[in-house]
């Protein structure tokens, strides 16, 4: 072999590998910028809930009366869970997400009636009776978006009549029942055994209340003048809340703030990572680093009706009433977006129903985005 013919085999090699390095770069921005709808369903029956996903298989509660599993990478129906017709409530719903523990899906309906059903087959294994009727003026409410939770066997929910009930996981047997709350807007579950409710009280005044987990009992309280709003994270040691523009952090044994700071933004705190506090205000999203306490960037969006946004590694997915944005959480950069949704208004001002916006979800491929009337997945 000549050495122009050696020349000529080093420089095909370099283009080839040249070639495969771009093609390669392609193929990972084409994945980064994709949001291609890759189906969708609409039609009379509304969503009613927000989602919860195991895998590709996404359940939504569809007409307050029923609970289906939709594959996500096909969007067929792979089974439908039908609650009692009772359950039925005209432009209502409980829009809290189902909990799946361990192949069992927890769906907590809006009158107040709690379903286990099988996740492979949608067969009910047990079931807890609320109400399903109107019954001394109760009417489902805003008490009922929070999603139930589940710790060491035991299911708590959120029930009719101001009550938190504790269920046996197992048979749906009642294992204490606390109905001495106001207006419960939220609960989650810490794993220190303790349990963390959001509760409104007249005249707007909200308290954040931590309750045993093993008895139901109250342990301590916040109150606040401002609506109240509380996460919990498992890699964190306190409880946010936001009073005001001022975020603190609480310990969740005692209940003392051991964290504060004046963000100087007024708005809802909508998320709390491991890095970064995020504030929606009067259709803008602000970035503050937990660590210098400064703000990162601001995002604009087209409108500020939305759930709670979701977090996958560096991005940022958040639906408005009109997109599914997708962002760099370090940068504020928009990584993609799609304009999925219709914003309609009537004269004297926008059509609330049409704009109603769960919070995306994200499984193996997809992201999945609804409101009331669309569900969408786009490829990841």
């Amino acid at each position: 072999m000549n050495s122009n013919s050696l020349l000529v085999i080093v420089a095909l090699i370099f283009l080839f590998s040249v070639f495969n390095s771009c093609q390669e770069d392609e193929e990972v921005s084409e994945i980064l910028n994709s949001g291609d709808v890759a189906w969708t369903i609409e039609g009379e029956e509304s969503f009613t809930s927000q989602p919860a996903i195991v895998d590709d298989l996404l359940l939504v509660e569809r007409d307050v009366s029923k609970l289906q599993a939709i594959d996500g990478s096909s969007g067929e129906i792979v089974w439908t869970f039908q609650g009692e017709e009772l359950d039925l409530i005209p432009g209502g719903g409980s829009f809290r997400a189902p909990l799946v523990k361990d192949k069992v899906v927890f769906w907590s309906t809006a009158w107040g009636n709690v379903y286990a059903i099988d996740l492979d087959t949608g067969e009910q294994i047990w079931k807890f009776k609320g109400y399903t009727r109107l019954e001394d003026g109760i009417f489902p409410n805003e008490s009922f978006k929070a999603t139930p939770v589940y710790q060491d066997g035991i299911l708590y929910v959120l029930g009719l009549n101001r009550k938190l009930i504790a269920l046996n996981g197992s048979n749906g047997q009642v294992i204490w029942e606390n109905d001495q709350f106001g207006i419960t807007l939220s609960f989650l579950l810490l794993k220190k055994g303790k349990i963390f409710i959001s509760d409104k009280f007249p005249r707007n005044n909200y308290r954040l209340i931590a309750l045993d987990a093993n008895t139901g009992t109250q342990s301590w309280n916040y109150d606040i003048s401002n609506r109240l709003q509380a996460y919990l994270f498992d890699d964190e040691q306190y409880i946010y809340i936001k009073d005001g523009s001022v975020i603190k952090g609480l310990d969740p044994e005692t209940g003392l703030i051991v964290y504060e700071f004046n963000s100087q933004i007024d708005g809802k705190l909508i998320l709390v990572t491991s890095t970064h506090f995020f504030i929606e205000s009067d259709g803008i999203v602000y970035a503050i680093d937990k660590m210098s306490k400064k703000q990162v960037w601001a995002y604009s969006i087209s409108r500020g009706s939305f759930f709670k946004p979701y977090i996958s590694g560096d991005y940022l997915f958040l639906t408005d009433t009109e997109y599914l944005h997708v962002i760099d959480v370090n940068t504020g950069e928009t990584i993609w977006e799609n304009q999925l949704f219709e914003y309609t208004t009537e004269e004297g001002g926008p059509v609330q129903a049409i704009s109603y916006i769960f919070s995306p979800m994200i499984g193996n491929e997809y992201v999945f985005a609804l409101n009331r009337y669309k569900l969408f997945a786009l490829k990841l």
